[in-house]
């Protein structure tokens, strides 16, 4: 389905908009603004598509796009705290979802998340095609949606390429989608490989990966072996750098 994006982020800006501007107002109550500063952050989740699997946990659920202004009558049954301003966007938020469903947002969102669960169901079966488990991580990856289960059956098609000839591509995809996570086995299963292996591109890639798993000591330690040892300059300097970096960023 081809998204109109335009509008569509012209409705959830002039949503927030409204949020705001009865947030801003003098005579609401806390509990009013707290609830309307509530509704500005789902509103915020909806313009990523991200609202509901996150703020919710449920699975991705639409629950999370619906605007909460029975929480804000709640703080003030009369509504007289802000003016009438609940009835304003009660208003606004019929005409809003009417025009967010007419443009198909909310099918869109179904359709991503279950495309989001389909993928991390077909990551995890060990019988599926491995490139399409491959292909099943970058989505997740996209999604935000790599966790320790996901990394652990990685690694099982990590330690599968290094039999296959063209197991190279496997490992390759595998360092760049799962670059930033913190998994012991994963970094050990670099470590295991990397000394054998004779690609400098491939090291390079490797460097890359394992130095977004630093602080951690193990890391370090190959680092600055591979920062005196590797034949090519490059990747010793590769090495130098990764490490200036990590102790940059935790000062």
């Amino acid at each position: 389905m081809k998204m109109q994006s335009l509008p569509i982020i012209a409705i959830v800006v002039s949503l927030i908009a409204i949020a705001i501007s009865l947030a801003t107002r003098d005579q609401g109550t806390a509990d009013q603004r707290a609830a309307i500063e509530s509704l500005e952050r789902r509103l915020r989740l909806l313009e990523s598509g991200t609202a509901g699997s996150r703020e919710h946990g449920d699975g991705g659920g639409l629950s999370g796009l619906a605007i909460d202004t029975d929480a804000i009558v709640a703080a003030d049954p009369s509504g007289a705290g802000d003016s009438g301003g609940v009835d304003v966007l009660r208003a606004e938020q019929a005409r809003l979802e009417n025009q967010l469903a007419e443009l198909g947002v909310f099918e869109f969102f179904e359709e991503k998340r279950l495309a989001v669960d389909r993928s991390y169901t077909l990551v995890l079966d060990p019988e599926a095609n491995s490139k399409d488990r491959l292909e099943a991580l970058g989505v997740l990856r996209k999604a935000d949606r790599i966790d320790d289960e996901v990394v652990s059956s990685m690694v099982g098609l990590w330690e599968q390429s290094l039999g296959q000839e063209e197991g190279g591509w496997t490992r390759w995809f595998l360092m760049e989608n799962l670059e930033g996570v913190e998994s012991a086995e994963f970094r050990d299963s670099i470590l295991s490989w990397i000394p054998e292996e004779q690609s400098p591109k491939m090291r390079a890639r490797a460097i890359e990966t394992l130095g977004g798993m630093l602080p951690d000591q193990t890391v370090d330690e190959w680092l600055v072996y591979l920062a005196e040892n590797d034949p090519e300059p490059k990747l010793r300097e590769q090495a130098i750098a990764t490490r200036a970096a990590a102790a940059r960023e935790e000062k």
